[in-house]
């Protein structure tokens, strides 16, 4: 999937983020994989320490993901 440059609400996806950050409800996400779960995620900022403290969505995934243990 190539993923748009834009999140439904009109808001800019960064283009920094990978080209597979997708809405984790999307079939060639993995089940019950997603930016919350990951351990990247940082809760109180909504932001990935993956992708250089940038702002992503609970919602969405990306291929560098790593469940949170």
């Amino acid at each position: 999937m190539i993923r748009p440059d834009q999140y439904p609400n009109g808001s800019i996806i960064p283009v920094i983020l990978p080209r597979s950050y997708q809405p984790a409800n999307t079939p060639m996400v993995p089940n019950m994989e997603n930016c919350f779960d990951c351990a990247a995620y940082k809760m109180a900022s909504s932001t990935c320490d993956h992708w250089y403290g940038l702002p992503v969505k609970q919602g969405y995934w990306c291929a560098a993901y790593n469940r949170r243990t």
